[in-house]
């Protein structure tokens, strides 16, 4: 039987994690998604700690929540409000 091989990416302390750029710009589902694949291939090459990426991709998931929430509680297509949610 072949022994299985481990595929080691060798990174320097000096790499900087290149999904910073496309975390910093989110406007829309597509750089959104763009982002999350970003920061997937960090942290497969090692560049982020699987725990900054857990605390990450929670804080993606609820800023989520937020616009499904305002998509289904908001204020609707009235022209006189607003379709964001209120928090108070």
């Amino acid at each position: 039987m072949a022994k299985a091989r481990k595929t080691v990416t060798k990174t320097t302390p000096g790499d900087s994690p290149r999904c910073l750029k496309a975390l910093e710009n989110i406007r829309t589902s597509t750089d959104f998604a763009k982002a999350m694949g970003a920061l997937a291939a960090d942290t497969v090459a090692g560049r982020i700690s699987p725990s900054v990426t857990g605390a990450a991709c929670n804080a993606a998931g609820k800023l989520l929540r937020v616009i499904e929430m305002e998509h289904r509680y908001g204020a609707g297509a009235s022209a006189k409000k607003s379709n964001t949610l209120k928090l108070t």
